[in-house]
Parts: C-alpha cells; sequence; structure tokens
C-alpha cells in the first residue's frame, strides 16, 4: 500500500500535503499495516489498514496530530472488515 500511494504521489503528482503525511505518520505507528490515497486524489481520502487493537489510540492519535499538523481536524470514518459480498439464505 505504501508503495503505491508513493507511486502516485511521484509518477503522477496527485497527493497533497495532507495525504502524504497521514501515510507517512502511519508507517511509525503500532498495528499499522498499510495506507494509501483512495478515490481521485488532488486532496480525496486515504485508507488506513490497522490491527483492530490498535484502532482506538491510532484513531486518537491521528486526529490529535493532524490537528496540530494542520490547524483543523480530520474526518475519519472507521470502517470493520467483513467477508464481503455473500448469498443470504
Amino acid at each position: 500500500m505504501y508503495a503505491t500511494h508513493h507511486a502516485l504521489r511521484e509518477a503522477y503528482q496527485i497527493s497533497c500535503p495532507e495525504l502524504d503525511f497521514v501515510v507517512d505518520w502511519t508507517q511509525q505507528q503500532p498495528g499499522a499495516l498499510g495506507a494509501k490515497m483512495i478515490g481521485e486524489g488532488f486532496g480525496g481520502s486515504v485508507l488506513c489498514l490497522v490491527k483492530k487493537p490498535f484502532a482506538t489510540p491510532f484513531i486518537e492519535q491521528l486526529e490529535t496530530t493532524y490537528l496540530q499538523k494542520f490547524g483543523f481536524s480530520p474526518t475519519l470514518y472507521p470502517i470493520h472488515m467483513s467477508n464481503g459480498v455473500s448469498i443470504l439464505a
């Protein structure tokens, strides 16, 4: 995920400082498995994969750190993995 983000940033120049900050920040966080921009870029969103036991402190620290860095709070949407599409009987 990190390599994909960096390739999009370098080859296509479609990232922004806020996205890059979040992706780079996650690499130093316990429980973080990966992060990359999603959506259309130029200020879109970052998908962060974090192990469940680390999710709450990750979110709290990201909110605090991001606010200190940029002067406004990020909008965060915690999601949970599922088994995906399946037939309901």
